[in-house]
């Protein structure tokens, strides 16, 4: 369950101007790095394992990177699309 400053907090974090630079830097530093590393996985003799494992690595940052927006889109999207949690998950309210 969400604490009540959850969905406030997110929202000054993912406007906030150190936030966006972080953004900027990470996704510069990822398009020049994450294509030279693929290509140097590549060529070792476990080549597909190494690619495996940078393209995993490189899945778990993106993850990191969108975790405020998604979780955001998550605490606002039940109230407004009428639906609701409940303790087996979510439960749709019927159209009125």
């Amino acid at each position: 369950m969400a604490d009540s400053n959850e969905q406030a907090d997110l929202e000054q974090l993912i406007a906030s101007a150190g936030w966006l630079r972080f953004l900027e830097h990470a996704r510069q530093h990822w398009s020049v790095c994450l294509p030279d590393r693929l290509m140097a996985a590549a060529e070792l003799p476990s080549g597909d394992l190494e690619v495996k494992k940078v393209s995993y690595t490189a899945k778990q940052i993106n993850a990191l990177l969108t975790y405020p927006k998604e979780r955001l889109a998550h605490l606002v999207r039940p109230q407004e699309t009428g639906t609701r949690f409940s303790r087996g998950g979510y439960e749709t309210q019927a159209p009125r």
